[in-house]
């Protein structure tokens, strides 16, 4: 008697049958009291639905329940359905019995490794991925109320305009960040100035004399001037892994976030992924 195209050796343990069961019809788990075969020749192959089909040697008979272990301990089949007895008359070399059987869980599984399905990882993760989006788009939301407006430096546009101020005029920048304003050659000289000054607005008390005195420009705020360059892009699904990705962009929004030697972090992306993080933790 043999499994044509036997792919390795496996041991049956037959469980003790009938198992005694509760009023309502259920087994009760008892002590393990399966004895256990030989080693047969045998094959199992995966179905397309998850399932497994066996063929090994007769070991009639095999009942559900019944467990199937590979001689090397690897894999172990729970026997499911009726298993069947497949004899030919006068060719007993091809008689074999035919079982169906799911393969045991890790968590069951007696301690030995279970090789996972070949593509679930992959097919878990694109389960996952809508969930995985809707929280990307959470987070970009929650991005746009924490992002600082934009204010843009706007001069009177007329020749009293002093070359420094038409340099800066249409600078936009982070409301939490200062602007970024050449200092005049005479404020370099006599009040040491540095070749560049930095403004919280035009006028700014800290800058010198050169680029506040009779300044008639202004600071025009944009309250959503960041918040249009937040965009939460579709999630990718690589291999068992989902990234979903939110950007930002617009003028110095690095220094916005993190902040500068002078100027406060604004952390407007990091405060996003924590609250969104808090929500779902406390659901």
């Amino acid at each position: 008697m043999a499994v044509l195209l036997a792919d390795g050796l496996y041991q049956v343990r037959k469980r003790q049958h009938p198992a005694e069961r509760d009023a309502h019809g259920a087994p009760i788990p008892g002590p393990d009291n399966a004895t256990a075969t030989d080693p047969v020749p045998g094959a199992a192959v995966e179905q397309p639905d998850g399932s497994w089909k066996l063929r090994l040697d007769p070991v009639w008979p095999v009942r559900a329940q019944d467990t199937i272990t590979t001689n090397d301990g690897i894999r172990t089949w729970t026997v499911t359905g009726i298993p069947r007895l497949h004899e030919v008359p006068g060719v007993p070399d091809v008689d074999h019995v035919a079982v169906q059987a799911v393969l045991v869980p890790p968590e069951v599984d007696r301690g030995y490794p279970v090789r996972p399905r070949n593509g679930l990882e992959q097919i878990v993760a694109a389960m996952v991925a809508r969930k995985v989006q809707a929280i990307t788009d959470e987070v970009a939301d929650v991005a746009r109320d924490n992002a600082p407006p934009t204010k843009t430096w706007h001069t009177a546009n007329d020749k009293d305009v002093r070359p420094e101020h038409r340099d800066a005029n249409g600078q936009e920048v982070p409301a939490n960040l200062r602007f970024v304003v050449d200092s005049p050659d005479y404020d370099q000289a006599h009040y040491g100035a540095p070749p560049k000054q930095q403004l919280r607005n035009p006028r700014d008390r800290d800058a010198t004399p050169g680029l506040t005195e009779n300044c008639r420009c202004e600071a025009i705020e944009d309250p959503a001037g960041l918040a249009r360059g937040i965009e939460a892009h579709p999630v990718e699904v690589r291999g068992a892994k989902v990234v979903g990705r939110v950007t930002s962009v617009g003028p110095r929004v690095s220094d916005a976030e993190f902040g500068t030697a002078q100027d406060d972090a604004a952390r407007y992306m990091g405060r996003a992924v924590q609250e969104v993080a808090a929500r779902h933790r406390a659901r």
